[in-house]
């Protein structure tokens, strides 16, 4: 007998995140994956709505993402043109 590895797929239709619908697990999915919030938007949605706290470092977020040294730079100037956009 053969063990193959399958894919599972798992097709999540959060809906509009500001919909009155919207609540829990779909509701965080929503803020998170929409394009029509900010990012600033975001952060407030999660820090009040969900008690994340969003108060970490790029510093911070480059060591837990494991980001080697080298790739940094180029994903500082990322977040700085994110920051301008919005």
């Amino acid at each position: 007998m053969k063990n193959y590895d399958l894919l599972s797929v798992l097709l999540i239709c959060p809906g509009k995140p500001d919909s009155q619908d919207s609540e829990g697990i779909l509701r965080l999915l929503g803020v998170l994956l929409s394009s029509e919030i900010k990012s600033n938007d975001k952060k407030k949605l999660l820090e009040q709505e969900f008690q994340i706290e969003m108060n970490w470092s790029v510093q911070d977020a480059m060591d837990a993402l494991k980001i080697n040294e080298q790739d940094r730079p180029e994903y500082i100037e990322l977040l700085k043109n994110e920051e301008q956009n919005n």
